[in-house]
Parts: structure tokens; sequence; C-alpha cells
């Protein structure tokens, strides 16, 4: 697992009442290096769960997820991480 640290325009947008359950969040050069050093892929986007309110839902066709437990962070679970390629034809199948 990896832990993110959102920047203050991340949190701006995550924090928007219109956003959605699984918004597709753009990630930062850097937290993209961080991933792809960590395990060798860097998708370019995170769906993200609001988990501090309590959100969740079946995870099977999920992928790229962050889970956000905090105002300010992000948990990415590797088990979940994979190509911007793959992350696409994972969703497709819903």
């Amino acid at each position: 697992m990896i832990i993110l640290n959102l920047t203050d325009e991340q949190k701006r947008i995550l924090d928007d009442p219109k956003v959605e359950f699984g918004f597709l969040l753009k990630l930062t050069k850097e937290q993209r290096k961080i991933i792809r050093t960590k395990w060798g892929v860097a998708p370019s986007k995170l769906e993200i769960w609001e988990t501090r309110k309590g959100l969740w839902d079946c995870s099977c066709m999920s992928a790229n997820l962050g889970l956000r437990f905090s105002k300010d962070q992000l948990e990415v679970p590797r088990e979940y991480v994979m190509s911007d390629k793959a992350a696409k034809k994972v969703r497709a199948a819903e």
C-alpha cells in the first residue's frame, strides 16, 4: 500500500459537492513517480472512493483505486494498480 499526500488543488476538487463517487482524479508527476518507483506502473488517474463518508461499493470492476481516508491523504492498494490501458478495459467491462 502507498499513502499519497493530496495537493491543495486535488483537495479542492474532491471537496466539491458535485464530485461523484468513483471520480477519476488526475495525479501529479510526483505522485505518479512514487507509484512507479514502488510498483513499476504509473497510472495517470485514480478512481477515488471517499471512505471517510462510509461510501463503499463492490470493487470487482475497479481499477487504480485511491481510498481517501483523511482530508489530506489517499491510500493506494496495490492489488488495484495497473496501467491506464488495462484500467480502461476493466472499467469498460462494467
